[in-house]
């Protein structure tokens, strides 16, 4: 499937990677967030309707994030900006190894209010 059609059924989502931005006063990394868009996420709001058994130790999920195949990193710990909204990753499952659908890593995360 080609990247503007895969677009088409997700939606972007940015990943805030933080990097060293300089050194303080005190010799201190400076930190800043730089936002990583990734097209063609499928989102879904409705995570509790997965059931305990697809959320690791029954773990809070207001979202799930599905990335297309051939996104393969490690995201837990991450926050991300969905719809303008801030969400810290959870969990992470790895990209099966047989798909029949172009989606892979999928990743649960929670709403940061504040």
């Amino acid at each position: 499937m080609d990247d503007d059609l895969l677009a088409a059924f997700g939606e972007t989502v940015a990943l805030l990677e933080r990097a060293e931005a300089g050194r303080d006063a005190m010799n201190q990394p400076v930190w800043e967030e730089r936002p990583v868009e990734v097209p063609g996420v499928l989102v879904n709001f409705g995570a509790s309707a997965l059931g305990d058994a697809a959320r690791p130790a029954g773990q809070r999920t207001d979202a799930v994030l599905c990335f297309p195949v051939g996104f393969d990193r490690d995201v837990r710990g991450t926050d991300a900006l969905v719809r303008g909204e801030r969400y810290r990753i959870e969990w992470q499952r790895p990209a099966p190894s047989v798909s029949v659908v172009p989606y892979g890593v999928t990743a649960g995360a929670v709403r940061i209010d504040g």
